[in-house]
């Protein structure tokens, strides 16, 4: 009998080459993936971590317990993240762009070629616009987002403690519909490592209908840890 899990691998690499397509470059990340799933494991070790063959990104959704995700590909600046049950999240610049598989899904996000999450950038352009598409809710959705770069903090990861500049999105849009319409509002949040300038915490609702998704970069922040201790 074919195993569940590699099955549960095979739906989602199909699931992931309709969303996104395949090239021969990415086949690379398939033939590792695997490696990033752990059976049963909501909490993996700093060893773990870096056992795996592929990235890793572990993703609180809600309530469910949390879930490691495998970097599958990166194409067109684009990473693109699935997990063991199908879910697949796609990232430009760190941001999620697409979503496939969870409550409601992002389908569609205006390029943001004319924007850079850098901090540098977003001092200078704290304003971005863009637009969404919402499956099976709204097409062409205009949002606003304003950025504010914090002061540095720090939060330990693996028993180190980091240091990072907190940036906060704020997000707007206006809902319309018939007879009524209404503005919606929240605010995501990024944690820039203040020695590397990459992203190692993330905390993001895709859309007005979503639930916010609070992501780790544990892959990125084992690299961290070792080149801190000369490991790299």
């Amino acid at each position: 009998m074919f195993p569940v899990k590699l099955f549960r691998l095979f739906v989602a690499m199909i699931l992931l080459c309709s969303l996104t397509g395949c090239s021969s470059t990415n086949q690379l990340y398939l033939q590792s993936i695997k490696l990033a799933f752990f059976a049963d494991a909501t909490t993996l070790t700093l060893a773990q971590v870096k056992q795996s063959k592929s990235d890793l990104l572990k993703v609180n959704h809600g309530e469910r317990a949390p879930v490691y995700m495998g970097l599958a590909y990166i194409e067109d600046k684009q990473l693109k993240w699935v997990s063991a049950d199908k879910a697949i999240l796609v990232f430009q610049q760190d941001k999620l762009f697409r979503t496939s598989g969870l409550d409601s899904d992002l389908q569609y996000t205006s390029a943001f070629n004319d924007y850079s999450l850098s901090l540098p950038d977003l001092a200078n352009q704290p304003e971005w616009e863009y637009s969404i598409d919402i499956d099976n809710q709204v097409y062409d959705l205009p949002m606003h987002s304003t950025w504010q770069v914090g002061e540095p903090e720090s939060a330990v990861f693996y028993d180190t403690t980091l240091e990072f500049i907190p940036v906060k999105e704020v997000v707007t849009t206006q809902i319309n519909k018939p007879y009524a319409s209404h503005t919606e509002s929240w605010t995501n949040i990024y944690w820039f490592d203040t020695a590397s300038k990459q992203i190692i915490y993330s905390e993001q609702k895709a859309s007005p209908f979503a639930q916010t998704l609070q992501m780790t970069f544990v892959s990125r922040i084992a690299r961290i840890i070792d080149k801190r201790q000369g490991n790299e």
